[in-house]
């Protein structure tokens, strides 16, 4: 395998140029190879459909020519019955004769089970069996039977002559089953005539189906493909899925399936159409209803049919068309091969580019080492006319490149320069080798030396020859020798002054010095002689103390071995006697083969430095004593990165992990993972502050992560420190476990008093001993709309009205003064919205360590319960006048039987009396007196009785408009013309349950009342009707107003006197009235009140003395969904009040 070619296919540009050609190409092959398999599969597909089709038609015929052939045999049986005439004249000789045509016609076909004439009556007169092993036979007479009641013989016989009936394709039944093995039956009947043209029977063909199923199986179309049979029902003749033929013949429910059963949407197609193809998810399906009978052989031609379907499944369909794996490799080659010859192609123009890049980058490097030269080149002519000049060479002479171009060089130079120089281009262009001259040009008063070679550039018989200068600039290297110099002089003087000793020494355990600085007295107190003279020299060695000698020879070794800097500490004995410690840097000195020739390095006094980092060491041990014992965890982590850089034993103690676990972590692995970025976020503000004292955080309580993957609470207060020029974060991590259980155990505490006083309707409160508020349950901070933050503080000045907030402190004073409780003290209470409501209050001290410290109070809510003693003394009133009008209702019902006792003679006998007088007598005149009077009273008796009498109303849905229009009606001339009339009916279509008698009764007595109060005066009679939802019940001074329900509302208001608030009272009480003697019964209203409770009503009264009055009705509306059950129901329960 070529590799280098891999590795420049492998170039991004390569590769990318190479898409850029292959893709379109690809793109557009890839689409003819759709095009070319669509147009392959559809012409495949077109070509399945066809076969179908053919074979389906082919079906058609199939069938239909069998059952031509039938008919045809049909007809013949029937013309032979007719001529054997076996109903008018029975022959016995024409019978055998007939029995013998037809078991010969029955042996040739061999498909007809049965040949068969039946009468009138449905009695077989003749049947042929057939059997494929024993042949065609004659029945017996005794075995014939009866078929009056077989389907096919009643609507055959129907028929006119010769018609031709064909039974329904289905299983041969004998003795009420279905004969096994089973027989597929197609019965063709004819109805056959007598000389006289009346029909006398039927003849009958039993086809055997098994034949015609057989032919029809034998399809000829595409291999995998289903063929069907199914009749007008869609059920199955042949062809079923699960072998599931003739289901419609049985009464299994798992047998009996359809066509629609397997393919439901398909069978709607089929069904709705003659013929067709189609395809659907479920595959490729072809059919077509056949029509076995033709068109002029019978009546139900049209309505007979069978539909044959052919059913490709759609995985089978795919398998027949043609793959699209063919085309794919197609295009996958084609698309390799294209892939491959644009690749090549852009790997060589990839190479073209590269080699033209390399000239450009060898032309590019050659300009740029020409322009950027430090040396002076210039190209010329032996004549010294400049060609070219580099930038170095054109900023020593002040011109650009371009004006120097053409200059000579006496143009730029002195005479005797310039003259030097074209004598030696001469000479190099005549002996064509390089010459070096030296020359020394002043120029602006400054001598610059340069050392030049020239050499030759055109070949031998170029025109115009040219020649190369190339001068190196020694100016600066003359200058730095000068400076060299003067450098060793300012070396010498600094190694004189330096707090140290310089020193070049040999390499040996006695370290003899060849060289040391003047320095060396300083250090040692010896003279850099003493140390150098070779022959009373003193060895190094000897001042270095005996504890180190080894040690330090083992160091430098060491150092020296890999060729690496030495840096060494140790103690130096100084000449006096005195030690001191000294710090040695150094290093060896090799020659150019490498080999070591001196330790050359500098030695320093570092006494103090020892002594102040043993006093560091010292408050460093301090520090790492109380670091280590501290109660807390602690944490050193760098500022600028986050980075933990220490631990204490406390800390490792409460992660759980080793200290190697933990020092070089981020802080932030120290947190809970959901508190990460907020620990992130508070570090990178706390980053911002100053180190001073005063930059410790405020304490924050976060959660650690344990090793065990535990969560701890603590409280973290961190200080950034400054040690040395590092900034350092110093967190103290407390654990705050125990705390934090006791924390949460006080708020469960909490919570669960506040859940108890809250669920409480209540008002409890908490004050200190300044009768300040410190806590309010929920129940009175929602009635107040406070918080508990805005609660705490308050004094009940703040809260209350004066007189309330005056009497509150005084008892909560008296409380905290002489620590006895106030008990079940009955009170008011100021709500914010005006509202006062009556509360029974408990004040208790609250005492801790025998001190009070405040008061608690508890004040229950008495609304409701007012509001119950309210109703108990109604209640009560009611059933005190409930008593009363019953035994008014009680007494009066007995008064009025024994009163009507007495008037029934009176009447009676009165009107007898006037019957039998003269019509000229006088007595006349005094007993129509009498008669009237006593009718007044039986007038009476009968409100009394109508008062007392306890039979239910009859009542009746309807419309209340109407009986209010009808009353008015009644009641028209009975108005006064002096008084003015205002009447309002609204209609409306809710019904209401009423008896209708009754509520007229109430209509009159109310407009009565009213036209008896402006007697002798001119007034206005007010009258209305009209729906309302009464949201009120306190406005109805009898009966009972169920809130938010709708109501009709008769009102009748008058003009007239009025009453007081006693007469109102009493208005309804039995015999009450306000008119004077003999004007009033007092039971008008009586009975108004009875009939309204007995209808679930309620009356309201307005009224003032000289203002006149207004009564007003309440009958409840039936809502559309109330049944009159119900309503009837209500009104029963009714029936326990009294009047």
């Amino acid at each position: 395998m070529n590799i280098p070619l891999l590795n420049e296919i492998r170039q991004p540009r390569v590769l990318w140029n190479s898409l850029l050609i292959f893709t379109p190409l690809i793109a557009i092959i890839a689409l003819m190879s759709v095009l070319m398999y669509s147009q392959d599969k559809a012409f495949h597909l077109l070509e399945i459909k066809a076969v179908a089709k053919k074979a389906m038609s082919d079906k058609d015929q199939c069938l239909s020519n069998q059952t031509v052939n039938i008919i045809n045999d049909l007809r013949f049986v029937a013309d032979q019955i007719t001529y054997s005439d076996l109903i008018n004249k029975p022959d016995e000789q024409k019978n055998r004769q007939l029995e013998q045509t037809l078991i010969s016609l029955a042996n040739a076909k061999k498909n007809y089970d049965q040949l068969r004439f039946i009468d009138n009556n449905g009695m077989e007169i003749l049947r042929i069996n057939f059997d494929r092993n024993k042949g065609a036979w004659s029945v017996s007479k005794e075995l014939l039977q009866n078929k009056r009641d077989r389907y096919y013989f009643q609507k055959a016989i129907m028929l006119k002559p010769y018609a031709l009936y064909v039974s329904p394709f289905d299983l041969n039944i004998e003795n009420n089953a279905v004969e096994q093995p089973i027989k597929p039956t197609l019965r063709f009947a004819m109805p056959v005539a007598g000389s006289n043209g009346k029909i006398k029977g039927i003849a009958i063909i039993n086809y055997l189906g098994n034949e015609l199923i057989d032919r029809f199986s034998e399809y000829g179309g595409p291999r995998n493909n289903s063929l069907m049979l199914v009749n007008p029902e869609g059920y199955f003749l042949y062809g079923s899925p699960d072998d599931n033929n003739w289901g419609f013949m049985y009464h299994d429910a798992h047998t009996k399936k359809t066509f629609a059963d397997y393919f439901p949407a398909e069978w709607k197609t089929i069904r709705d159409n003659e013929e067709g193809q189609f395809i659907t998810s479920d595959g490729l399906f072809t059919f077509r209803k056949i029509y076995p009978i033709p068109q002029d052989a019978g009546t139900n031609a049209q309505k007979y049919f069978w539909t044959t379907i052919t059913h490709i499944p759609d995985e089978e369909l795919r398998n027949l068309l043609p793959g699209a794996s063919s085309y794919i490799l197609f295009t996958a080659i084609t698309s390799l091969i294209i892939l491959t010859i644009s690749l090549l192609l852009m790997v060589k123009s990839e190479r073209n580019r590269r080699s033209r890049k390399a000239l450009e980058n060898l032309h590019d490097e050659l300009q740029a080492l020409y322009e950027h030269s430090p040396n002076h080149i210039i190209i010329c002519t032996p004549e010294g006319e400049l060609q070219m000049a580099n930038k170095a060479a054109s900023d020593f002479h002040g011109l650009s490149s371009d004006t120097i171009r053409g200059k000579r060089f006496k143009d730029l130079l002195p005479s005797s320069v310039a003259d030097a120089i074209i004598k030696n281009l001469h000479q190099v262009a005549t002996t064509r080798k390089p010459a070096v001259i030296l020359d020394r040009i002043r120029k602006d008063g400054t001598v610059y030396s340069f050392q030049s070679v020239v050499f030759p550039i055109s070949a031998e018989g170029e025109k115009p020859f040219k020649l190369g200068i190339s001068s190196i600039d020694l100016t600066k290297r003359e200058n730095a020798l000068i400076q060299l110099q003067e450098s060793q002089r300012k070396l010498q003087a600094l190694l004189s002054n330096l707090p140290g000793m310089a020193y070049r020494c040999l390499n040996t355990p006695e370290w003899p010095m060849e060289f040391v600085s003047d320095g060396a007295f300083a250090l040692t107190g010896y003279r850099p002689q003493e140390l150098t003279d070779i022959v009373n020299r003193l060895s190094f060695s000897h001042l270095i103390a005996s504890k180190d000698c080894l040690r330090l020879w083992q160091e430098v070794q060491d150092a020296l071995q890999k060729k690496q800097p030495f840096s060494l500490r140790y103690e130096l004995i100084q000449k006096t006697g005195k030690q001191i410690h000294v710090h040695e840097q150094g290093c060896g000195v090799y020659d150019r083969s490498g080999n070591l020739i001196a330790l050359e390095g500098f030695i320093m006094n570092i006494t103090d430095q020892v002594l102040f980092q043993k006093q560091i060491q010292e408050k460093e041990a301090r520090f790492r004593t109380l670091f280590e014992g501290a109660p807390d965890a602690i944490f050193l982590a760098d500022c600028s990165t986050g980075i933990i850089t220490g631990v204490n034993r406390k800390a490792s103690e409460l992660l759980g992990k080793e200290l190697p676990e933990i020092v070089g972590k981020h802080f932030t692995t120290l947190h809970w993972p959901d508190e990460r970025h907020i620990a992130e976020a508070a570090f990178i503000a706390a980053r911002q502050i100053a180190s001073t004292a005063d930059a410790t955080s405020q304490p924050q309580q976060f959660n650690v992560l344990h090793k065990s993957g535990r969560k701890i609470p603590v409280e973290i207060i961190s200080q950034k420190i400054q040690l040395g020029n590092r900034e350092i974060f110093y967190g103290t991590f407390r654990d705050i476990t125990l705390r934090r259980q006791a924390e949460e155990a006080l708020q469960a505490k909490t919570l669960l008093l506040e859940t108890v006083t809250g669920s409480l309707p209540a008002y409890i409160s908490m004050k200190d001993r300044n009768l300040r508020y410190t806590y309010a349950n929920s129940y009175a901070l929602n009635k107040f709309d406070l918080t508990p933050e805005e609660v705490k503080g308050k004094c009940d000045a703040d809260l209350f009205p004066h007189q309330l907030a005056t009497l509150y402190s005084a008892d909560d004073r008296e409380v905290l003064e002489t620590t006895t409780p106030l008990i079940n003290k009955e009170e008011e209470l100021a709500l914010p919205d005006g509202t006062v409501i009556p509360v029974l209050t408990n004040k208790t001290p609250l005492i801790s360590n025998n001190t009070v410290k405040g008061i608690v109070c508890v004040s229950m809510d008495r609304t409701e319960q007012k509001k119950v003693e309210e109703k108990t003394k109604t209640l009560q009133t009611q059933l005190h006048n409930s008593q009363k009008m019953e035994t008014l209702g009680t007494l009066s019902g007995g008064i009025a039987h024994d009163f009507n006792n007495i008037l029934t003679p009176i009447i009676g006998f009165t009107e007898i009396a006037i019957r039998s007088l003269p019509s000229e007598s006088e007595t006349i005149k005094d007993l129509d007196t009498v008669l009237r009077a006593a009718r007044r009273a039986k007038k009476l008796v009968q409100q009394m009785l109508t008062f007392s009498r306890k039979d239910p109303p009859r009542l009746v849905i309807q419309p209340l408009s109407p009986i209010v229009e009808e009353s008015l009606d009644l009641m028209q001339p009975s108005i006064p013309e002096k008084v003015s009339r205002e009447i309002d009916i609204e209609p409306f279509q809710e019904m209401v349950l009423c008896d209708a008698a009754q509520i007229e009764q109430v209509i009159i007595n109310l407009c009565t009342n009213a036209l008896q109060a402006m007697d002798k005066e001119n007034g206005t009679l007010r009258i209305s009707l009209k729906k309302k939802k009464i949201t009120n019940k306190n406005i109805v001074m009898c009966g009972a107003i169920e809130p938010d329900k709708d109501y009709a509302l008769f009102t009748v208001g008058d003009s007239g006197r009025g009453m007081s608030e006693e007469e109102r009272k009493k208005m309804f009480d039995p015999f009450f009235t306000t008119k004077p003697a003999g004007k009033g019964t007092g039971l008008g209203l009586s009975v108004v009140y009875g009939i309204i409770e007995e209808h679930n009503g309620a009356i309201s009264v307005q009224t003032r003395k000289g203002s006149g009055s207004e009564i007003t009705i309440y009958i409840p509306l039936l809502e559309d969904t109330e049944q009159p059950e119900k309503t009837l129901s209500s009104l029963r329960s009714n029936k326990s009040k009294s009047i």
